[in-house]
């Protein structure tokens, strides 16, 4: 069904933003109420006061529209969602159930397989979906792992499928095709960075990870048996970020993820850890905490210092 929520440019300025003005916020806006047909310019136009000057943008939005290929139903739905329910996870959820095939996680486990080149099933899908929801408490991080299981980020190799470049080849290296697992994990270009991610999960909590396609769908050490929760949640947390940071500098071909980055990241989400646990809102868990104890430890001393002048406290009861 493509994003259910798409406003098309509504935060930035520009024609979108005017249309926005106008009413055209969602993309059942574009259709016809009746036939479920795109609109030509001249009815829209018409319909919403839009000035002659916009046709242009109008023709990028039908670009938009068309890559997904809907059908009569998928624009129904998509009418139905932005007109009834709000854009929260409980309703993306009701909304699958309700317009998706009740074996939706197959077909998302079939595409992972196909990616990975090994089985991966519907309950590892689930396991993954689960974890999500009951260790990320963060919104941004949640939504970050959704897109990620989704595979819905536009890597080099969608946007080829789409027309929009002239090869399927990663922009940062050119040698392989740049899939999101090439882009995110295996580029070239993101081997130093990965290296000092693992370097830093490895002092933390004692054990190797690895930077590999199935751990995105749990955790770096997914490989160790049985991994301690504590541990797994913290590096699935700094991992998180590290593909955060990799995801700052996705469109630009000569930007590279920073360590500098990474760590600013990880403080402040080492200090939100500690006022989560602080004032109650999180359930203690000491493997977790000296995990992050750990990471404290080995920031470099002028940024331990920042830490502690902004109150910042080893005490985490």
């Amino acid at each position: 069904m493509g994003n259910l929520d798409f406003r098309p440019g509504r935060d930035c300025r520009g024609i979108f933003q005017f249309w926005a003005s106008r009413g055209v916020e969602y993309l059942y806006h574009l259709f016809d109420s009746g036939t479920h047909e795109l609109l030509d310019f001249q009815t829209l136009a018409r319909a919403h006061q839009l000035s002659p000057k916009h046709y242009f943008g109008y023709l990028q939005a039908r670009h938009y529209t068309q890559t997904f290929c809907w059908s009569t139903d998928d624009v129904a739905a998509e009418s139905l969602f932005a007109t009834t329910v709000t854009n929260s996870i409980k309703c993306w959820k009701r909304l699958c159930m309700d317009y998706k095939r009740p074996d939706h996680l197959a077909v998302l486990a079939s595409r992972w397989t196909s990616v990975l080149h090994n089985p991966v099933t519907s309950e590892q899908l689930k396991y993954g979906f689960q974890t999500l929801h009951n260790q990320n408490p963060d919104l941004g991080l949640r939504e970050l792992q959704y897109h990620i299981l989704h595979l819905s980020y536009y890597d080099d190799v969608k946007r080829f499928r789409m027309g929009l470049t002239d090869t399927p080849l990663c922009i940062k290296c050119g040698g392989e095709e740049g899939g999101l697992i090439h882009r995110l994990l295996l580029c070239p270009t993101v081997a130093p960075f990965w290296t000092r991610v693992l370097q830093t999960i490895f002092q933390c909590t004692g054990l190797h990870g690895r930077c590999e396609g199935r751990a995105l769908l749990s955790h770096p050490l997914y490989a160790v048996n049985p991994c301690p929760l504590g541990k797994a949640r913290f590096a699935r947390l700094a991992m998180l970020l590290a593909c955060r940071t990799i995801l700052s500098v996705w469109v630009e071909p000569q930007g590279k993820p920073t360590d500098e980055a990474w760590f600013a990241r990880m403080t402040f989400e080492l200090q939100m850890e500690r006022l989560d646990c602080i004032s109650g809102h999180r359930t203690r868990d000491q493997t977790y905490e000296d995990c992050w104890q750990a990471f404290f430890q080995g920031l470099p001393g002028g940024a331990q210092a920042n830490l502690l002048i902004s109150g910042y406290s080893n005490d985490w009861t």
